[in-house]
């Protein structure tokens, strides 16, 4: 009984698609910035209140201001704040390397897949450091393109067809009016 119960859920609960995976990983991405900035903020904050800096020789006095320090960040809920910023940051970079590990098989997919790329290989500012994983995509996406263009011209073959067919009717109509 138990094993038919697994299997039910295991064909109830579908592996998530492309799209619902890279809407969480949108959502986690863009939860992480607002963390990480809310982040900054408090840094920024607290750093108008540590003492000035650190005692480098007197190991004593080094102490107290580093106890000074983690007290000043303890108040504004830094430790918190970078905890939840990492937390999420993880949750979406794991669930970029999921929408990486899958193979795109239609045009949007290919464009969930670009993105997420561009978003967590490159620099920020639409550059790439390191070209590798883009090439490797590109040469994915080749056969991909390629199918839909195929369906695209097969479809502008059926509009011309249509569209002479059109022609033909009026052409019959005209003749036989």
């Amino acid at each position: 009984m138990k094993s038919q119960l697994q299997t039910l859920q295991i064909e109830a609960d579908p592996a998530p698609s492309m799209a619902d995976l890279a809407a969480r990983w949108s959502a986690a991405y863009d939860q992480a910035r607002q963390e990480f900035a809310r982040l900054g903020t408090a840094e920024r904050a607290a750093m108008e209140l540590y003492p000035p800096q650190p005692p480098i020789q007197d190991k004593g006095a080094f102490y107290l201001w580093d106890k000074q320090t983690g007290a000043i960040a303890s108040s504004f809920g830094i430790p918190g704040l970078e905890e939840a910023a990492n937390r999420t940051s993880k949750t979406a970079d794991d669930l970029s390397k999921q929408i990486l590990a899958m193979t795109a098989q239609t045009p949007q997919e290919v464009a969930i897949k670009y993105r997420v790329m561009l978003t967590m290989l490159g620099d920020g500012e639409g550059k790439i450091d390191n070209g590798e994983p883009f090439y490797s995509f590109l040469n994915e996406m080749q056969p991909v393109l390629d199918k839909y263009q195929a369906l695209a011209d097969v479809a502008s073959v059926i509009a011309d067809i249509d569209d002479l067919k059109a022609q033909h009717s009026a052409a019959l109509a005209t003749v036989n009016a």
